[in-house]
C-alpha cells in the first residue's frame, strides 16, 4: 500500500479520500433514486390519466350497446329486455308485450310494441333515454318517467 500522510491535525489524507469518495457515490445514488422516483412518479400519474379516460370512454359509450339486457323497474313490477336485433320484451304483472326499438338521436328510441288483441292496441312511443351507469331512465313525451335497474 501506498504511503499514510497525515496533515497537522493528524488526519489520515487516504482514510479522508476514501470518505469523499464513499460519499459521492451515496449522493450519487441518490440523486440516481431521485431521478428514478421521480420517473416512477410521472409513470404512476400517466397511468392514473390512462384509466381515467379509459373509464370516460366506457361510460360515453353508445346508447344501443349500453341499453342491451335486462332491466327491472325500480318502483314497479315491470321488466324490459332489450335484445341486440333490436327487439324488446316488456313483462309485466304477468303479462308480456314484444316489439321492437331503434334510436332516432342519441337520446330518443322510438318503441313499438304489439297489442294484446281486444284488451290493448298496438303501442308507438318515443322516449328521451338516460342511461347512467346501471340505471335507465325512461321519460315519455306527456311526462311519464320509468327508472330500471339493469338486472345482474
Amino acid at each position: 500500500m501506498g504511503s499514510v500522510r497525515q496533515n497537522a491535525c493528524g488526519e489520515n489524507f487516504r482514510a479522508a479520500h476514501i470518505i469523499r469518495q464513499a460519499t459521492r457515490a451515496n449522493y450519487n445514488q441518490e440523486l440516481s433514486m431521485e431521478g428514478t422516483e421521480r420517473h416512477l412518479g410521472q409513470l404512476m400519474c400517466w397511468l392514473a390519466i390512462a384509466c381515467i379516460m379509459a373509464s370516460l370512454a366506457s361510460c360515453s359509450s353508445k346508447p344501443e350497446d349500453a341499453i342491451v339486457g335486462k332491466w327491472s323497474e325500480i318502483d314497479g313490477t315491470e321488466t324490459l329486455e332489450f335484445f341486440k336485433d333490436g327487439t324488446v320484451s316488456v313483462v309485466d304483472k304477468g303479462t308480456t308485450r314484444t316489439g321492437d326499438y331503434r334510436f332516432i338521436e342519441k337520446d330518443r328510441m322510438r318503441l313499438q310494441l304489439g297489442g294484446l288483441g281486444i284488451l290493448a292496441g298496438p303501442i308507438d312511443v318515443v322516449a328521451k333515454v338516460s342511461i347512467s351507469k346501471d340505471e335507465l331512465t325512461l321519460t315519455l313525451a306527456g311526462g311519464d318517467v320509468g327508472k330500471y335497474r339493469k338486472v345482474k
